[in-house]
């Protein structure tokens, strides 16, 4: 707790997580980047005085689409009172997304990662289980998130999978989890089970992948194959070559034994 997410300070307990040569190296890196001469705090997620466009991260920059300062402005929960409070929330949650972006994707739209489902699952869907602040299409507090700590204030109910206990069984949930090896492991090869039946519908998205929870999927009866999202941040279409499949349901067929 108190911890800055984008970078914890020397002291920080969170750096004995990692191995000692890896360790020793970040923090040798580190103290350097504190005592390089530039502006005292640079390091922490920043715009600059007076400017929405960009953002400063220690010695690094950044662009910033103005949807995305819109997105943030509107879900933000505290007291706008507070400018400057709102401008760090505002760039941090920035930077953290941005950390995730493949570099060679065009400014000013997002990689598939972090592109939202387009209809019907966004009109009927109560609920997000993967979502972000720039692509919720729900209310505040009907969205979970990759980066709960920081995003909290701007409407995040969680992260995946704790979310699953605290949403009515009675929701209609959107499931579009990242199509990262860590996250379609466990939602189909460990929690599909528990995801479809904690609620009265669910909308799934997943690719078709050689991969040991692959089998899954053909539990998913009647679905249909999809290739078109939302760019929440481009705000357009986005139409991927890969298709991906789309069930919509409330009951999985029978596991294969």
């Amino acid at each position: 707790d108190g911890e800055d997410p984008m970078v914890p300070s020397l002291h920080s307990a969170l750096w004995q997580r990692l191995p000692e040569i890896p360790r020793r190296n970040v923090l040798q890196r580190l103290t350097a980047f504190h005592d390089g001469r530039f502006v005292p705090g640079s390091y922490v997620a920043e715009f600059p005085s007076g400017n929405w466009s960009e953002i400063f991260v220690g010695r690094h920059r950044f662009p910033v689409v103005h949807s995305d300062i819109q997105a943030l402005l509107k879900r933000y929960t505290l007291a706008e009172d507070n400018v400057a409070s709102r401008a760090s929330a505002m760039a941090r949650v920035l930077s953290l997304y941005r950390a995730l972006e493949n570099p060679v994707v065009p400014a000013g739209q997002r990689s598939s990662h972090q592109l939202c489902a387009a209809s019907p699952a966004a009109d009927e869907a109560e609920y997000e289980l993967f979502a972000s602040p720039f692509n919720a299409r729900v209310d505040n507090g009907k969205f979970a998130s990759r980066f709960p700590h920081a995003e909290e204030v701007f409407g995040s109910a969680g992260a995946y999978p704790s979310v699953l206990d605290k949403w009515p069984s009675t929701a209609v949930v959107s499931v579009n989890p990242p199509f990262s090896d860590a996250y379609l492991e466990d939602v189909f090869g460990k929690q599909l089970d528990r995801i479809v039946s904690s609620f009265k519908k669910v909308h799934i998205f997943a690719p078709v992948r050689d991969a040991p929870w692959r089998p899954q999927l053909r539990r998913l009866e009647g679905a249909r194959f999809v290739q078109h999202f939302w760019d929440a941040t481009a705000m357009r279409d986005r139409h991927l070559e890969q298709p991906v499949l789309y069930w919509q349901g409330s009951q999985l067929a029978a596991s294969e034994s």
